[in-house]
């Protein structure tokens, strides 16, 4: 699988960016055969019907791709955060809110 992760800078409780902690929010999942180009204006995902999907919020400033990675069972796009350095490499992202909650 193919991870699109999140890579901006977390925010202190004053709302100051803390250098060096990216939030690594896992944004969304694709199997391995789907091509993602990230550019410095956009990600765009080649869909099989030939067609391709963009993501004028997101560029190669602010994601990158995580190639190889196995999803977790219980994945949900924003439920988790991803670093391939840490161990463990998946973290449940503690700002996300269920949506299935009542």
């Amino acid at each position: 699988m193919k991870a699109i992760v999140e890579r901006l800078l977390k925010r202190d409780s004053s709302g100051e960016e803390i250098e060096g902690q990216p939030t690594n929010v896992v944004l969304d999942m694709y199997d391995d055969d789907k091509e993602i180009t990230v550019t410095e204006n956009s990600v765009e995902l080649n869909l099989s019907s030939g067609k391709r999907l963009v993501f004028a919020d997101l560029n190669s400033s602010n994601v990158l791709i995580a190639e190889n990675v196995t999803q977790p069972a219980d994945y949900a796009p924003h439920k988790y955060t991803y670093d391939a350095d840490a161990d463990p490499q998946w973290a449940l992202n503690t700002a996300w809110v269920d949506p299935d909650a009542e």
